[in-house]
C-alpha cells in the first residue's frame, strides 16, 4: 500500500529577507505604514514594524529595503515580525555593527527565516510586514491559495530558497507592494518542490509537503 503524509515544509537558515513594494499598510503601533509612496495600495491591516533610527529607515523604492534581525544574534527557531527590524540596505551592516557592539555570545540554535515576512519603502520609510497578518492572507479551503517562490516581485529566476502560499486574492496587493512601477517579470513558470502542496490551515495558506511515496 502507498503511504502519504503531510508535513510543513521548512526553510533554509537565513536572517535577512529582501522584498520591495509600496502600499497603504494600518499602523499596529510598531511604526506601521501610513501614506503610501505610490498610487497603489491595500486596503488590509497587515502587521508592519519600521526602524527606531529614521536614518535607518529613508528609502526611495522598495527594492532598497531589507528586513534584519534587530539583535545581534537574532532568536532560535522562525523570528516574527516584531523580531526584524525594516533597514534600508546600505545600513544593514551598520545596524549590525551597532548592535553587535559589545562583545556577546550567541545561542547555538537553529535558526530559520520566515516566509511571510517582507520590507517595501512606504512614504520614503522601509516598513516590514507579516502576509499572515493581513484579512487578505486568509483563506477558507486549500484551493484558495498557491505556492510561491519568495515575496519579492518576481518569481521566475528566484534563488532564495524561501517557498511559501499565499491566497490566490491576495497577490494582485501584493505584487502592488513588492514591484516598483512599470516592472515587468520574464514569462516563464516557476518551478516549485517536488511534493510541495498549498494548503489552508486556521485561516492561513501554509506550503505543506507531500512525502515521497512508499511501500508497506
Amino acid at each position: 500500500m502507498v503511504m502519504r503524509s503531510l508535513v510543513p515544509i521548512s526553510g533554509l537558515l537565513g536572517l535577512l529577507v529582501a522584498c520591495g513594494g509600496n502600499a497603504l499598510f494600518a499602523d499596529d503601533g510598531t511604526g506601521g505604514a501610513g501614506g503610501s509612496s505610490s498610487s497603489s495600495s491595500s486596503s488590509g491591516s497587515t502587521s508592519s514594524s519600521s526602524s527606531s533610527s529614521g536614518t535607518q529607515t529613508a528609502c526611495d523604492q522598495s527594492s532598497e529595503c531589507r528586513l534584519a534581525s534587530e539583535t545581534c544574534c537574532g532568536v532560535c527557531g522562525m523570528p516574527t515580525l516584531a523580531d526584524m527590524v525594516a533597514l534600508h540596505q546600505d545600513d544593514v551592516a551598520a545596524h549590525f555593527d551597532d548592535v553587535c557592539a559589545d562583545p556577546v555570545a550567541c545561542p547555538d540554535c537553529p535558526v530559520q527565516p520566515n516566509p511571510n515576512l517582507f520590507a517595501y519603502c512606504d512614504a520614503g520609510v522601509c516598513k516590514g510586514a507579516d502576509i499572515t497578518s493581513d484579512p487578505l492572507g486568509g483563506c477558507v479551503v486549500s484551493s484558495d491559495c498557491k505556492l510561491r517562490l519568495g515575496l519579492e516581485c518576481c518569481e521566475c529566476g528566484y534563488d532564495g530558497g524561501m517557498l511559501t502560499a499565499i491566497p490566490i486574492a491576495f497577490e494582485p496587493q501584493l505584487q502592488a507592494l513588492v514591484c516598483e512601477p512599470d516592472t515587468g517579470c520574464p514569462g516563464c513558470a516557476p518551478v516549485y518542490p517536488m511534493g510541495a502542496e498549498p494548503w489552508c490551515e486556521g485561516g492561513h495558506c501554509i506550503v505543506m509537503y507531500l512525502d515521497a511515496p512508499s511501500d508497506s
